[in-house]
């Protein structure tokens, strides 16, 4: 078995304003490393500026075409690196998106923690572009989305609710975006959504996750994310009545909680109706 750490990463050339610290960062891991990075940048410039930081690192170029949902491209590259990782011999891997910062001191600390699937603090804003950001701690309680006027979003941990935890805990879910994984989990779960519905890519893996019995240990300690894209999704899904990570079927007024194993079958429905509508027009002509 390779004792380095097997580091996927999934970028694009819209990260180039957090490249030099992200690569100070990870190039600063003390503990041997194998970087595969894949760039999902409309052209192939982006592939020399990464060369130049990580000249050792694995790099591919899969192009997001536009076609499909920003998001199911995402779930496509991950199991890509998903892929990658267990073709290595190595036995563990960092999941980390290029806008975090992970420390040599965070990167041994879940490393020390023998588990399945151990990540950390990191924050996560929902919001549209102009208006304020709510700044939340993506660690989850459970894999549930709350719906209506007082409840309405992910159930994640709040600040004050993160401040009586202990130093490591068991939860849910923590973010994929800067998670230490091992063979087992990996080989068991892959990226895989569905192609109509644009949640992110996240929330199927961890609800894949915790149907195979699966949960992750957060380490209470934050690093930095360096996002500026926060809420940007979303508004282009192709379903009208889906949202990247809130469900706007229910109306506001309306408290219910809805679980990813749902909203699958409810996919499942939208794709029979468009399947038949789409047959019935071609009978039609």
């Amino acid at each position: 078995m390779d004792r380095r750490v097997f580091v996927g990463i999934p970028t694009y050339d819209g990260k180039d304003y957090c490249l030099d610290k992200f690569a100070k960062a990870l190039n600063s891991i003390v503990y041997p490393i194998k970087i595969f990075i894949i760039d999902s940048s409309k052209t192939d410039k982006n592939i020399s500026k990464l060369k130049k930081k990580f000249p050792d690192a694995q790099i591919e170029w899969m192009p997001w075409d536009g076609e499909k949902h920003i998001l199911n491209h995402l779930s496509d590259v991950r199991e890509v690196i998903r892929n990658a990782f267990l073709f290595s011999k190595c036995r563990n891997m960092l999941m980390l998106d290029s806008d975090m910062i992970i420390t040599n001191d965070m990167f041994n600390k879940m490393l020390d923690i023998d588990y399945h699937w151990v990540g950390c603090v990191t924050m996560f804003g929902i919001g549209d572009k102009g208006k304020e950001i709510d700044v939340n701690p993506l660690v989850f309680k459970t894999g549930k989305i709350l719906m209506g006027k007082d409840k309405k979003g992910l159930d994640f941990y709040t600040h004050k609710e993160l401040k009586d935890m202990p130093k490591v805990f068991d939860c849910h879910a923590v973010s994929i975006g800067c998670s230490m994984v091992d063979r087992r989990i990996m080989t068991d779960i892959p990226f895989v959504m569905c192609d109509i519905v644009a949640m992110g890519e996240d929330l199927w893996w961890f609800n894949n996750a915790s149907e195979k019995g699966y949960h992750a240990v957060c380490i209470n300690e934050e690093i930095e994310h360096l996002t500026d894209n926060w809420g940007s999704f979303g508004k282009s899904n192709p379903l009208s009545n889906f949202n990247m990570e809130i469900v706007t079927r229910v109306g506001d007024d309306i408290c219910k909680e809805v679980n990813m194993t749902e909203l699958r079958k409810e996919a499942s429905k939208e794709i029979q109706k468009k399947e038949s509508k789409s047959s019935k027009n071609s009978k039609k002509k």
